[in-house]
């Protein structure tokens, strides 16, 4: 969902970054990379940056009020998103989210969108024990899903959702945005620069017995 559906990674980076250089912290992107994808992936970057537990309170406050703002203030989903999944549904394929955000999160940005109810089912990151990139939420989503696993695939924009889709035996396609695109997809089936290029005949190329969505 988040990095995938709608971006919400940028401003995720874009905040945390603003808050912690408020309280004299410096976030380099090449540590924030290390947490894309992933629950809690923040908790690593205090204990980096050596972040007191009293400003990491605060900061987390702050920052989730802002975040909230900004994502709402630009609630659209990335190009070739709506598109794609159309055609999915009108080809009766089963969609499902499968993120590692919180569960309130995933129900803000999918409600936002106005697509809450569109998938055949959503996982999140109080499904499971372990978040990405365990295999877990992707173990439990080729079950909910009742398919053979050959006939799933996951769509993943960071290097730590791939690993959670191919350790699960999920072929994957990477699809990095701006702030993963220097990320390592050595995992991954295949790889896109977006959704726009992903219709029938790329998924045939894959395998998947699909319709053409010309």
């Amino acid at each position: 969902m988040d990095g995938l559906i709608i971006d919400t990674e940028s401003p995720d980076y874009a905040v945390w970054r603003d808050v912690l250089s408020e309280r004299g912290f410096e976030l380099p992107m090449r540590l924030w990379s290390t947490c894309i994808g992933t629950y809690g992936g923040i908790d690593g970057v205090f204990e980096t940056l050596g972040v007191p537990d009293d400003v990491r309170q605060d900061a987390r406050a702050v920052k989730r009020d802002r975040y909230r703002a900004a994502v709402a203030a630009a609630m659209v989903p990335l190009p070739g998103f709506p598109e794609l999944f159309g055609w999915l549904r009108s080809q009766d394929v089963q969609c499902a989210v499968v993120s590692t955000s919180s569960p309130d999160w995933v129900e803000f940005v999918l409600g936002g969108l106005a697509i809450a109810d569109a998938f055949d089912f959503v996982l999140s990151g109080g499904d499971v024990a372990r978040g990405k990139p365990h295999p877990d939420l992707y173990e439990l989503a080729v079950r909910k899903a009742g398919s053979p696993i050959e006939e799933c695939i996951a769509f993943e924009d960071s290097a730590n959702g791939v690993l959670a889709a191919s350790r699960a035996g999920v072929s994957v396609v990477a699809v990095p945005n701006t702030m993963t695109e220097d990320q390592d997809f050595s995992r991954a089936t295949a790889r896109v620069s977006s959704l726009e290029h992903v219709d029938g005949a790329f998924l045939r190329s894959l395998g998947y017995e699909v319709a053409d969505s010309s």
